[in-house]
C-alpha cells in the first residue's frame, strides 16, 4: 500500500508542525491508532539532525501490536522519515516533509506500507485512506491545541 498525500494548513508554521510530528513520544496522545510511543535508543543529535529508536504500538480492531522504528528529523532540509521492517510490517516508509508557503504550512505525507500477514494487510487496506487521512488530521488538530496552550 502506497499513498501520498497533501495538505495545506492554515496560519501554520512548518516549524511548528515538524516540531510536533518529530516529538513521537507524544503520539499516544492524539494520533489514531497509536497507543503507547517510547523511546528506545538516541543515535544521533546534532542540533539539525536526529535520529532515534521508538518502540510503538498501535491498535486497530481486533490487532494490537508494537515494533521498533527509526525515526529521523532532518531540520534543514524540513523532513521526517520513519521506518520499520519488523512485525507486524515487511516494510514501514513514512516520509514528512514541510513547506512554508506564506503564513500556511504545506505539509506531503507519503507511507508505503506492507504487512506480514495476508489477513492484516487486506483488513488495513480497506481503510488505509481514511486511516491516512485522520493521521494528518491528527497533527492538524494538535497545532491548533498547541496555539491555545
Amino acid at each position: 500500500m502506497e499513498r501520498k498525500f497533501l495538505k495545506r494548513i492554515p496560519d501554520c508554521s512548518s516549524d511548528t508542525l515538524m516540531k510536533i510530528v518529530a516529538d513521537v513520544e507524544k503520539y499516544g496522545e492524539f494520533v489514531p491508532l497509536c497507543k503507547e510511543v517510547r523511546l528506545v535508543d538516541n543515535l544521533i543529535n546534532d542540533g539539525t539532525r536526529q535520529k532515534f529508536k521508538a518502540s510503538i504500538c498501535i491498535e486497530y480492531k481486533f490487532f494490537k501490536e508494537a515494533f521498533i522504528s527509526e525515526v529521523s528529523v532532518d531540520k534543514e532540509n524540513k523532513k521526517i522519515i520513519i521506518q520499520s521492517i519488523e512485525n507486524p510490517f515487511k516494510n514501514l516508509y513514512s516520509e514528512w516533509k514541510f513547506e512554508q508557503l506564506e503564513s500556511d504550512c504545506e505539509v506531503t505525507f507519503f507511507v508505503n506500507a506492507s504487512f506480514n500477514s495476508f489477513m492484516i494487510e487486506k483488513i488495513i487496506s480497506l481503510s488505509f485512506d481514511r486511516i491516512a487521512k485522520r493521521i494528518i488530521s491528527a497533527f492538524e488538530e494538535r497545532v491548533i491545541k498547541e496555539k491555545l496552550i
